[in-house]
């Protein structure tokens, strides 16, 4: 099991974290991102240099320090059982087996029916013969 930083411990991750290895974070997703969606997704980060005036390592403008302050805890390990932000959701719906029969209830049929009659002018609708 790798390290883990905590807020708290920003600037003492800043002192160890390593320019070019993965560091991972977790990010919690709003209620309102859908049903479907994964509660929680993890980020990788990637130190690629220094701050000018500093010497701080960056990656993405931001300092290891400010990272590990504001979207802490920090993990040296990928985190297991949570998906990567970057990935595709997970599939949520498909094609309906073969003689599948849905039924629609009165607010359905309406909702269609005004779909119909907003998109539909039979003045200028085209017959079929």
């Amino acid at each position: 099991m790798g390290k883990t930083w905590q807020p708290k411990d920003s600037k003492r991750f800043g002192r160890e974290a390593k320019l070019g290895k993965p560091y991972y974070y977790i990010v919690s997703l709003s209620e309102r991102a859908g049903a479907w969606e994964d509660k929680q997704l993890y980020h990788e980060i990637v130190f690629d240099g220094h701050a000018p005036f500093t010497g701080h390592k960056t990656a993405n403008g931001y300092s290891a320090e400010t990272l590990c302050r504001q979207y802490g805890p920090i993990y040296e390990d990928k985190p297991r059982g949570i998906r990567h932000a970057g990935t595709p959701a997970p599939q949520v719906a498909g094609p309906l087996s073969q003689g599948y029969e849905g039924f629609l209830d009165h607010a359905e049929i309406r909702g269609l029916e005004k779909q119909v009659a907003d998109s539909s002018d039979p003045r200028t609708r085209r017959r079929f013969l």
